[in-house]
């Protein structure tokens, strides 16, 4: 039996037609793999950043609008940079058929980027900056740095847990585990700054 053609979408369980708004259609062109890796390794790397504002070896942290700046930078980049390897990823995947369409003796098609490649790029950003965007609050408000960078971690480390309990509806392991297990993933990117040392 061939598998659903709903299977791995992220937000929506039918093949009933795209909800008539951007974010929805957006939402629809990523399979549940995919934006949880990448919201995930967002995740993970802002909370690396933030946390490098502990480290003893930095004499002069940053201040708030620089960490503030830097941030969304690394948001940003993430975003754009896995947008271009999903670009990457459909030209090798369409190379793949030519090769195997010649092999077989037919006519292999162009390799060509659709809507749905560029749609898919575009849904990869948005899902990034819209990940991103709660850590990067606190750094918003007049604070010492280091106080701001225990709080953006702990949001941070709260989203993991959502997005786990979020995206396990698409397995069937319990919501509460998933949540669990990567929000723990969060907590010992934190403890690896421990580690390494903390000012």
């Amino acid at each position: 039996m061939g598998a659903s053609p709903d299977e791995g979408r992220p937000l929506s369980e039918t093949t009933a037609a795209s909800p008539p708004n951007f974010l929805g259609r957006l939402a629809n062109t990523l399979d549940a793999g995919h934006s949880l890796v990448t919201i995930t390794f967002c995740m993970i790397m802002m909370i690396g950043t933030t946390s490098a504002v502990r480290y003893t070896f930095i004499e002069v942290p940053p201040d708030r609008e620089e960490l503030l700046a830097t941030t969304l930078y690394l948001a940003i980049a993430w975003g754009l940079i896995d947008a271009g390897l999903g670009l990457v990823i459909s030209v090798f995947v369409q190379g793949r058929a030519r090769l195997a369409a010649r092999n077989a003796g037919a006519r292999p098609a162009p390799i060509r980027l659709d809507r749905e490649d560029w749609m898919s790029s575009l849904a990869v950003i948005v899902a990034t900056l819209m990940a991103a965007l709660p850590a990067v609050v606190p750094f918003l408000f007049p604070a010492p740095v280091t106080t701001l960078a225990w709080i953006s971690n702990a949001i941070a480390i709260a989203a993991l847990f959502w997005v786990g309990w979020f995206w396990a509806r698409w397995t069937d392991f319990p919501r509460w585990l998933c949540g669990i297990a990567l929000a723990f993933v969060g907590l010992l990117a934190v403890a690896v700054t421990v580690i390494l040392g903390i000012a």
